[in-house]
């Protein structure tokens, strides 16, 4: 055989193994396709794709480090090869290492500036960086390249909302719904706008499409029962009322069984665990734990769904001068705990939960929080879960005292808000706790706050107790705590107050 010969013929080896991983591939046969494109590699180990094809299952498969560590081969090969810079920025995006994506992301768009993938992507991450001015204008260029770019528009959109430029968030929204109407996406956060604005009416109806949205995280309701749509005849019905997202969101619209209540509906809750000491005390026929099948209820309904069902608006939100008390034996125990009050309590809770999607913008850290603490006070950390260094920042100051790792469920936790004069909070389930027990509280809100407080104004229509301290530039926490610290050198506790 001529040496001719011989690589023809090995070219043909490695084409027919290529084209069966390939094959294979587009088949799902992931493992076969992982031995033809290994098979590929060893006839010739410089096969710039089926590294990148090698690289590409590993990332299907989530097995992110093998799918890093295969781009990066390719690119060591080719550092010129765009799909390798690209996809190694979608891996490290997945792996959490954004400074990373990014750097691929525009060493990719380098060698390609018309890559709108990696101008969509780059834009992302600017947003999360904070810088969204510079990621309008470069979602702009991928628009500029492709008008029809979908999860451009949308993401714009996204972008225009976090700087409250709520018309152009609309707009963008309502133009790929225009061309996509299935796009869930779009729609919720058509929903969000709306409801920031005060749109409500408009707003709750189109806030239904959560349930489409896997972002959102609710969980499709049981079929029970039937779903209640808000008409008909409620005397003597039952009712299960299903609470959905999180701790804070139950708290809020758990107001909501009142109305039905009123109607003569007989009422059966069902939330998670940590809920069902405190909501026990409502006016309801039984609480259940989330996940317990419930049977012979004439209906069934979200707890978020009830706002939009009774057309509930900006002026007609029930319950708002409060709706939850803490059990007495709660209470008590907090009361004995802390002992005889000398000066005026307030509790602190300045994080919320880090696994939440806008953790880092609601949450500022404890060492930000303590120079706005002036003296004069009993302080009350409310915080459930501290680090190191932040026992050791507590620990400096003997006015705050560390409570909250002692709380067990939020009956525990409503207990000793039910001993404070105030609580301040970030935007996380306590301040919903304690502006439903009528509580003063002050919510500490970064500069595009969550849909539920509106666009501006101190004053809520959830709770008339809660006073609203906002950012007015983004992620800029000291003018906010500047204000809370000369709210407190004026604060004005309540006579009979310090008797709680």
């Amino acid at each position: 055989m001529t040496p001719q010969m011989a690589t023809s013929a090995l070219d043909a080896r490695i084409d027919y193994w290529f084209l069966r991983g390939l094959r294979s591939h587009r088949l799902k046969q992931r493992q076969d396709a992982i031995r033809a494109f290994e098979q590929v590699l060893s006839l010739d180990p410089m096969h710039l794709d089926a590294m990148q094809w090698r690289a590409i299952i590993a990332f299907e498969a989530q097995d992110l480090p093998l799918a890093s560590i295969w781009f990066r081969r390719v690119l060591a090969l080719d550092p010129d090869y765009v799909p390798g810079h690209y996809n190694l920025g979608l891996c490290l995006d997945e792996l959490g290492d954004h400074a990373g994506a990014l750097a691929c992301y525009e060493r990719a768009l380098q060698l390609q500036p018309d890559h709108t993938q990696a101008l969509n992507n780059r834009a992302i991450l600017l947003v999360a960086k904070g810088h969204i001015d510079e990621a309008i204008t470069v979602y702009n260029q991928a628009l500029g390249l492709r008008p029809d770019y979908q999860d451009a528009l949308f993401n714009r959109g996204v972008a225009w909302a976090e700087l409250r430029q709520w018309s152009k968030a609309e707009h963008d929204y309502q133009q790929v719904i225009h061309s996509e109407p299935s796009h869930t996406g779009a729609q919720f956060a058509l929903a969000v706008a709306w409801l920031t604005q005060g749109k409500w009416p408009v707003g709750w109806e189109q806030y239904e499409w959560r349930w489409r949205y896997p972002a959102v995280a609710v969980t499709r309701l049981s079929n029970e029962a039937p779903l209640w749509d808000g008409s008909g005849e409620l005397n003597g019905c039952q009712i299960l009322v299903d609470g959905e997202q999180g701790f804070g969101d139950t708290l809020q619209c758990v107001r909501f069984i009142f109305p039905l209540i009123e109607r003569g509906a007989r009422i059966i809750l069902r939330v998670r665990s940590p809920l069902l000491p405190l909501l026990q005390q409502l006016p309801v026929e039984r609480v259940v734990e989330s996940g317990e099948r419930v049977t012979g209820c004439h209906w069934q309904v979200s707890l978020m769904s009830l706002p939009g069902l009774l057309k509930t608006t900006t002026t007609t939100v029930p319950k708002a001068a409060g709706y939850l008390t803490p059990p007495e034996l709660s209470l008590q125990h907090w009361q004995q705990c802390l002992g005889k009050r000398r000066r005026p309590r307030i509790g602190l809770v300045w994080a919320g939960n880090p696994a939440h999607n806008n953790d880092a913008r609601r949450s500022l850290s404890l060492a930000t929080l303590l120079p706005s603490l002036p003296g004069g006070f009993e302080y009350i950390s409310l915080q459930k879960r501290l680090g190191m260094d932040e026992a050791a920042l507590l620990s400096a100051r003997q006015d705050i005292r560390p409570c909250g790792t002692q709380l067990q469920d939020f009956a525990d936790t409503a207990g000793l808000c039910g001993t404070l004069d105030l609580v301040i909070s970030v935007d996380t389930a306590v301040a919903h706790l304690a502006g439903a027990m009528s509580l003063p509280v002050w919510i500490l809100l970064p500069y595009a706050a969550d849909w539920r407080w509106l666009e501006k104004g101190v004053h809520t229509p959830w709770y008339q107790s809660a006073r609203l301290f906002r950012q007015t530039r983004r992620d800029e926490w000291e003018p906010v705590l500047n204000e809370i610290r000369e709210a407190l050198l004026t604060l004005n506790v309540p006579r009979g107050a310090k008797n709680r």
